[in-house]
């Protein structure tokens, strides 16, 4: 899978507005025989790229030992992503034609061949989109066996033009079944309606419409653009090339009025796709939007959704965002459904980021432990933020934690949860000194450039905030410097790391860097120059273990949705490698171990024994489990069926089996543990709630009921059974060998 950039544009470069057909056919004309030119600015970008990459890159992989073919077969694909205009032997003779001068090509600035790839795919396009507009006049028929395969990146471009009419043909029917579907949603229907037909008909040709105009409109910068990202992200997807106006957007965003909804958004094969969540945002805020939905409508001021599939993604920003305090209505296909037509409206109101919800709260838990109760107390870091040299006044992460365990410890607790499943990182210093609360000085992490000099960060405020069993909870979407604290704090056997299988595992860093005028372009000097984003740095444990593709594996590992999500590093191509440096010694280490609550290889394995045998028999892992096993049936079906009767029958059980799981969710939750809430000092009236398990997204992807579905975290219920064995061992009221013997049966008081 290619990592989509910005700018690429099979589906990407649309307007927000549909041109009468007679017209487009006349722009189409006139601009399908136009040439690009390789001009003296773009010459300079190229040069410069390409000795960015070989000079300061960290892989420090020369340019000479990248494949042509590859450059010219991905460019092709990052064009037509789906692989639906151009036909296999048009690609294998750019690759033949192209590939042995490429490189010579590229040293002398020169993207002509870029130029005519694209030509080539413009004509294709043109021709391919006037059989679409001829097709969709005439009748379809969706009573056949047949199925088609949405993503297909990774199958082949059709060999003729027969085989390219029948996926054409299949395309077609599978987004009219969509809309279809769509538009009826009591799903109840045993045949097309020749409204919801005609409609599903007007949808998609306002949409193919709008992609024609883009194509042809797409300039010769934005061609160089995704040739040059297509050669960065060769060495790692996190490498860009941005263009003179792609960088001036850059940094507009930086500064602008506008309020959006929190979320930072890509474009993915044509649709604007949720990548992270801002904690503290409308989007966040809402629990209704998750990482991976696709925003397919915009809508505001009661006026009906725009299509927003295929547009381009500076112009889908720009009709989310908008004035602070006006209301958006977002048109969702959540990630987890079952079925392309599911589809759910979300309204927000555009504020920007709250602070208080980014702030760290706490909350204190009292778990049945026999004839008495087990204090134990979870501070929720939902980011790394403290003072910047523009606020030297903002809250201090390591300061708001270090105030909130004073607090738990003066209610008595026995042990502590860090919570940063749903923390994306922040600033580096604040990750560093919050690992010192829980060490006394000494290493947290490494940073190797791509010269191979390493630079260490050391914790060196001798205070320890928390000397006791300590527990960290991640996921999938803990990065970043949540990765440096649980990585750190694992690898000194301060605390054990319960949660998905492994963080997600990005261990690099990038630098913008624009282009160097004096050297490249000494004639431009009033000249907008673009830029590359380039991977420099690689972050290491005090270990010298690497965070990069593996991220930091839990010690006890709880199952979860996320891991069959591709949300982390290692599900991005040309990901660099896991590796490993020279640890850090510590001479301190003995004398740290004395000091604080080390985690023991023994008690380890049995902590781990006695969670794998409550995971085979608590209720609500058997919930869990029962919703992973349906998600994962989903995703493995690649293919979707094009018969109506079929589909609708498939929409049914998916309402049957999430309303039963609604059910089930709410007998559960009955049994939750009950919690007293810790703020900070100025935060008392910040309500504080339990996180929502991210498997509980998958019960209802498509809800358009008023009522509330109850919070139920499984795996913090988890850390803190945990926990609660860890003091069991620790205060030798259960022996580490008699541990797994004395876990709790299912629905015993003690788990109530």
């Amino acid at each position: 899978m290619r990592l989509p950039h910005l700018s690429k544009l099979f589906y990407t470069l649309v307007l927000t507005c549909t041109l009468f057909f007679g017209l487009e056919m006349a722009h189409a004309a006139r601009t399908q025989n136009q040439d690009f030119e390789v001009t003296e600015k773009m010459r300079a970008e190229t040069r410069y790229v390409i000795q960015s990459l070989e000079n300061l890159h960290y892989s420090g992989k020369p340019f000479t030992s990248i494949q042509p073919q590859e450059i010219v077969k991905n460019y092709i694909s990052d064009l037509d992503m789906n692989h639906l205009f151009f036909l296999e032997p048009q690609v294998t003779d750019y690759i033949e034609r192209f590939s042995p001068t490429l490189d010579v090509y590229l040293q002398q600035g020169n993207i002509y061949p870029a130029f005519i790839i694209f030509k080539n795919y413009r004509e294709q396009a043109n021709n391919r989109l006037q059989w679409v507009f001829k097709r969709l006049k005439e009748p379809f028929h969706f009573d056949t066996p047949d199925e088609f395969k949405p993503n297909r990146r990774e199958e082949n471009w059709p060999k003729t033009e027969a085989e390219a009419d029948l996926l054409w043909e299949k395309r077609l029917k599978y987004e009219l079944l969509n809309e279809i579907l769509s538009e009826d949603s009591k799903k109840s229907v045993t045949k097309p309606e020749t409204t919801y037909e005609e409609k599903a008909k007007e949808n998609v040709l306002k949409r193919y419409q709008r992609l024609l105009t883009a194509i042809n409109k797409i300039d010769a910068n934005e061609v160089q653009e995704i040739f040059l990202t297509t050669i960065t992200q060769i060495y790692d997807p996190h490498s860009t090339f941005l263009s003179s106006d792609s960088l001036e957007d850059f940094s507009i965003s930086l500064h602008n009025s506008l309020i959006g909804i929190g979320a930072i958004l890509l474009d993915e094969d044509g649709y604007c796709t949720v990548k992270e969540l801002i904690p503290g945002g409308p989007a966040a805020l809402s629990k209704q939007i998750n990482v991976g939905d696709k925003i397919i409508g915009v809508s505001q001021g009661g006026k009906p959704f725009v299509d927003i599939i295929g547009m381009k993604l500076r112009d889908a920003v720009d009709l989310i965002r908008g004035k602070q305090g006006s209301e958006v209505h977002l048109l969702i296909s959540p990630a987890e459904n079952g079925d392309p037509a599911n589809r759910k409206t979300v309204i927000l109101v555009r504020e920007p980021i709250k602070i208080s919800a980014n702030i760290s709260s706490a909350r204190l838990y009292e778990l049945p432990d026999g004839d008495k109760t087990v204090k134990i107390g979870v501070i929720d870091v939902p980011a790394f933020y403290g003072p910047t040299d523009n606020d030297t006044s903002a809250h201090s992460t390591t300061e708001d934690v270090a105030e909130l365990i004073k607090k738990l410890q003066a209610l008595g607790i026995e042990g502590l949860i860090l919570d940063l499943r749903n923390n994306g990182g922040g600033l580096l210093n604040e990750a560093v000194s919050l690992t010192g609360l829980f060490i006394p000085i000494g290493p947290v992490l490494q940073v190797r450039d791509s010269f191979g000099r390493v630079k260490e960060y050391f914790d060196t405020n001798p205070r320890v905030a928390w000397k006791g069993p300590l527990i960290v909870l991640t996921s999938r979407y803990s990065a970043s410097a949540s990765e440096i604290v649980s990585g750190a704090l694992k690898s000194y056997k301060r605390a054990i790391v319960v949660g998905d299988a492994s963080t997600h595992g990005k261990g690099t860093v990038q630098v913008i860097l624009e282009v160097d005028r004096p050297m490249f372009a000494p004639w431009a000097k009033q000249q907008k120059m673009g830029a590359t984003k380039i991977t420099i740095q690689k972050w290491y444990l005090p270990d010298g273990n690497s965070i990069q593709l593996k991220g930091v594996p839990s010690d006890i590992t709880i199952p979860s949705v996320n891991d069959y999500l591709p949300i982390g590093e290692s599900d991005l191509p040309n990901a660099l490698e896991w590796d490993a440096i020279h640890p850090l010694p510590w001479e301190d280490m003995d004398t740290f171990r004395d000091y604080v609550a080390p985690v023991k290889e023994s008690s380890l394995v049995s902590l781990r024994e006695a969670s794998q045998k409550r995971q085979q028999t608590l209720e609500e892992f058997k919930f869990l489990n029962n919703n992973i096993n349906r998600f994962k049936e989903k995703q493995e079906n690649k293919e979707v069926s094009l018969d109506l009767k079929k589909r609708i029958q498939l929409l049914n059980d998916d309402e049957l089996f999430r309303n039963q799981a609604k059910d089930e969710l709410r007998a559960l939750a009955k049994n939750n543990f009950k919690f007293e809430p810790i703020t900070l000092n100025g935060y008392e009236n910040v309500p504080i709630t339990e996180n929502m398990d991210d498997n509980e997204a998958l019960l209802d992807p498509n809800d358009t009921d008023t009522e509330k579905l109850p919070e139920f975290d499984v795996d913090l219920r988890e850390s803190l059974r945990v926990m609660k064995d860890w003091l069991n061992i620790r205060n030798a009221r259960i022996p580490d060998q008699a541990l797994a013997s004395q876990t709790e049966a299912p629905n015993s008081k003690q788990d109530k």
